[in-house]
């Protein structure tokens, strides 16, 4: 409730994009625990906030995107003033390409749609990644293939993600 409000209180994010990034952190955290968090497409950077305020065993956090919203630094001034223990260990990074994933990083992404799913996948599958998040990428991914969803939402998401 408290990240609602204080991401509400910035007035710079969609309502959908705060409740993706929860639900999504939830759901990770839940299984994930720990490691550099990299939020590849991250809008934002919400997610990349949420799962370190959900978890502080999480060194860091990357939050990468080819273009950051102009409204992303507004929302982290808002969530560090909340967690100031958030403070220089939420990197925002504007780039065309990303971060280079590591052995126990934990990679996450509620804005990968369509092409930049099979990109992340791709990246991803090269690396050792947690089995679980391999497991429910992989598994959201073939279900939006099968059934030629381009774009996937938190409902698409929830129903494909269930085992």
């Amino acid at each position: 409730e408290r990240v609602a409000r204080v991401a509400c209180g910035a007035g710079c994010l969609p309502r959908k994009e705060l409740y993706e990034a929860w639900e999504m952190a939830r759901r990770v955290r839940r299984r994930v625990r720990g490691g550099r968090v990299i939020d590849w497409a991250c809008g934002h950077g919400l997610l990349a906030h949420v799962m370190l305020i959900l978890d502080d065993t999480s060194p860091s956090a990357v939050a990468f995107d080819t273009r950051l919203p102009k409204s992303a630094d507004k929302l982290q001034y808002a969530l560090h003033n909340a967690w100031p223990r958030l403070q220089d260990r939420v990197a925002l990074v504007e780039a065309t390409q990303g971060p280079s994933p590591k052995a126990g990083d934990v990679v996450v992404s509620c804005h990968a749609c369509g092409g930049l799913t099979d990109e992340v996948l791709h990246r991803l599958g090269r690396i050792p990644i947690p089995f679980v998040r391999q497991m429910v990428t992989q598994k959201v991914a073939d279900t939006a293939r099968a059934e030629g969803i381009a774009l996937v939402d938190v409902a698409f998401f929830e129903r494909a993600a269930t085992f």
